[in-house]
């Protein structure tokens, strides 16, 4: 079985020519391919690339043996441990590293996603939020406190939002990036690591950034803008900046 997911968000021209391609193999005796998507948006796309006269459920429909819709779980009882709810809240939770404040978390975001209709993709983003709120930021205080000692132009720099700072900065990173990759398999080294992917993010351009979201599992920074991540930086960089003799 080959599943094909989101295939709806891809760009249009690219969904089509995927379904194009796929299709040649739809009758190769025990593979099934298994295509997850928002049907209507793909039919968009499909009347985008052929023009907005195209049958577009014809047209899937040659291909697609059999069309399923998901059913929306519509249960109430959020306590209850098999909660689909409840189970992708702590698979999220524990995903984004949350073991110890399980208890504390699980229960508040399962009734919020079920009274406010959040989908999937709202509960990784709450799980994001989340963790950008946490006072505890250990890495990002220690780099920050240690740029400010030994480099206190850049540390002023990146306040200002200076470019050459942010420069200097990003080859900073660089270094304790190639430490840090080695120190994830320890707990404190992986913990160090997540606490800095906000401040990488807010200096690497955004073609480079794929490394951290490849290499781990701080999938968090996908669903964040660079206001909010500017915002946890700036934060750190306001309460450190201290005169120490």
């Amino acid at each position: 079985m080959i599943l094909v997911d989101e295939l709806d968000r891809c760009r249009p021209a690219f969904a089509v020519r995927l379904v194009e391609r796929i299709k040649h193999f739809f009758d190769v005796p025990n593979l099934v391919f298994v295509l997850v998507m928002n049907r209507q948006q793909l039919e968009k796309a499909i009347r985008g690339v052929y023009g907005a006269e195209t049958d577009a459920a014809a047209y899937l429909g040659k291909f697609l043996n059999l069309s399923l819709r998901l059913p929306k779980n519509r249960s109430v009882d959020v306590n209850g441990p098999v909660h689909p709810a409840r189970s992708f809240v702590y698979a999220t939770l524990l995903r984004y590293g949350y073991e110890d404040k399980m208890a504390r978390y699980n229960g508040h975001l399962a009734v919020c996603a079920v009274a406010l209709d959040l989908s999937l993709r709202d509960v990784e983003r709450a799980c994001a939020l989340l963790f950008l709120s946490e006072t505890s930021w250990d890495g990002l205080k220690v780099f920050l406190a240690a740029l400010k000692v030994k480099h206190p132009g850049i540390f002023y720099g990146l306040r200002v939002g200076d470019a050459e700072a942010n420069v200097a900065c990003l080859a900073l990173l660089g270094r304790a990036r190639a430490l840090v990759e080695d120190l994830q398999g320890r707990g404190w080294g992986a913990h160090y690591f997540r606490s800095l992917a906000c401040l990488i993010d807010r200096n690497l351009p955004p073609e480079e950034t794929e490394w951290h979201y490849t290499n781990t599992q701080f999938e968090f920074a996908r669903h964040l803008d660079d206001r909010e991540l500017s915002a946890v930086v700036a934060q750190q960089l306001a309460k450190l900046d201290l005169d120490v003799e």
